[in-house]
């Protein structure tokens, strides 16, 4: 388990270059692209239509249930519009791909309290599997909620241990016949997140630390963006209910 707090915030996509030309100066360290195809799942029983879970389970209960999967886009790269990578039915089925499993709780809407947003997120790797993530999620007693990728750039800042992730969030739908549509949820924009990891939550001094430095990252950046504490809507998990 790690304790993550965070602050967020959006640019344009006309302003994208150039911030992140900034930020590498701040940090003295170059933006990585990178790009992640995240499954969400939630128990059968809420994703079987045919029974009335569905009708009385509120979204905040569905939130808390959701299990996410995560594993770098095969073939996949940000800098460029190809769109050529691994069919996602054929990455559902691979055997020997590796995932990251995580859940997490789900932090109250932020106000003006909270000088960052906080958050507990519990991890785990699924390894090889004998006939791939979405039968052995279903073996589990688990049915697939929704798809989507995450693809921009990344950025750390070393001295401060602050990690900017700037990026798009993109809903992947397939149909029957196994092809896969995709719909940019950030039309126009990209979301930005600063955040840092504390490996304890009991850790006081190093959550003192790193929420300093949050607030440090923010003023540096204030000519550029407003870093802000994150509404529920920007959660990894709640993506699919805004």
């Amino acid at each position: 388990m790690v304790q993550q707090l965070s602050l967020v915030s959006a640019i344009d996509e006309e302003s994208l270059q150039v911030f992140l030309t900034t930020i590498s100066s701040f940090t003295g360290t170059p933006h990585i692209a990178f790009e992640n195809i995240n499954l969400t799942y939630l128990p059968k029983e809420l994703t079987d239509s045919s029974l009335n879970a569905l009708e009385t389970e509120s979204e905040s209960d569905k939130q808390q249930k959701r299990i996410n999967l995560s594993t770098v886009w095969p073939n996949g790269d940000s800098d460029s519009t190809n769109t050529n990578s691994m069919p996602l039915a054929t990455l559902l089925n691979e055997k020997t791909i590796g995932w990251t499993l995580s859940t997490c709780d789900i932090p109250l809407a932020g106000n003006n309290n909270k000088q960052v947003s906080s958050q507990a997120i519990y991890e785990t790797t699924v390894g090889e599997t004998e006939s791939g993530i979405d039968t052995f999620m279903k073996d589990l007693g688990y049915g697939c909620d929704y798809v989507y990728k995450k693809k921009g750039h990344r950025v750390f800042h070393p001295a401060m241990m602050i990690i900017c992730d700037i990026f798009k969030v993109i809903s992947v739908m397939t149909s029957e016949e196994n092809v896969s549509t995709e719909k940019d949820l950030t039309e126009n924009g990209y979301m930005v997140k600063c955040y840092a990891n504390i490996d304890q939550a009991t850790d006081i001094e190093s959550i003192k630390l790193a929420t300093n430095n949050l607030i440090e990252f923010k003023k540096m950046l204030q000519k550029y963006l407003e870093l802000q504490v994150p509404d529920r809507k920007v959660m990894d998990f709640s993506v699919k209910d805004y």
